[in-house]
């Protein structure tokens, strides 16, 4: 799992098993992990803190953890998106589950 600062540069707050994320763009980042999993069937669940830009109400605030390309044994993609479109949030919340 990873607590991580959102906006203004990523950055980790606290972890477990996360040596790094990627900022890939404007709320796209990759987690990449200390320790690969043995094969790409763990869940990933996200969340996000809303940035106080004016996207609507928070139940517009939407965290994926997509499959594809954007996992991997090492790594899991994240993308935080609001109702009108991507936006860096003020903190991200993911947890990745496996064996």
């Amino acid at each position: 799992w990873v607590n991580s600062k959102g906006n203004g540069g990523v950055e980790i707050r606290d972890s477990i098993n996360v040596s790094s994320i990627t900022d890939e763009g404007v709320g796209v980042y990759t987690v990449n992990f200390a320790t690969p999993f043995p094969d790409t069937n763990y869940i990933c669940v996200g969340a996000q803190s809303p940035n106080g830009e004016s996207h609507g109400s928070r139940s517009n605030v939407n965290t994926f953890c997509p499959d594809g390309q954007q996992k991997t044994t090492s790594s899991q993609g994240v993308d935080c998106r609001y109702v009108h479109g991507y936006s860096d949030p003020l903190v991200v919340h993911v947890a990745i589950i496996g064996n």
